[in-house]
């Protein structure tokens, strides 16, 4: 079964930003959290803004419930909680997405 992301852009601002590209890949921030804290969030939120990242792809968080992963102006479309390891995927609020199958 093929399983495809489609990202939308929702804001004037990033419409601009977009402006003479064909296609919109955002950007990817991806990291090894190796165990999250608030303060490695505050980090995190912070390089995402930084770099212009849109999407926010952790691992190794060691988060069992989702509690922890809030990172603001980001969503969690999706993660695989484990004491030992944990997958988090984030989108930012201005991108509108669908997963389809």
């Amino acid at each position: 079964m093929k399983k495809d992301l489609h990202f939308f852009v929702k804001s004037k601002h990033l419409q601009r930003y977009c402006e003479g590209i064909h296609t919109f890949w955002p950007k990817v921030l991806q990291l090894n959290t190796e165990g999250l804290t608030t303060d490695k969030i505050s980090v995190i939120e912070q390089l995402a803004y930084k770099n212009k990242a849109f999407i926010i792809i952790m691992q190794e968080t060691h988060c069992t419930t989702t509690d922890k992963l809030v990172i603001p102006n980001f969503s969690l479309p999706g993660s695989i909680l484990s004491r030992n390891r944990c997958l988090a995927m984030f989108v930012h609020e201005q991108l509108e997405w669908s997963l389809t199958y």
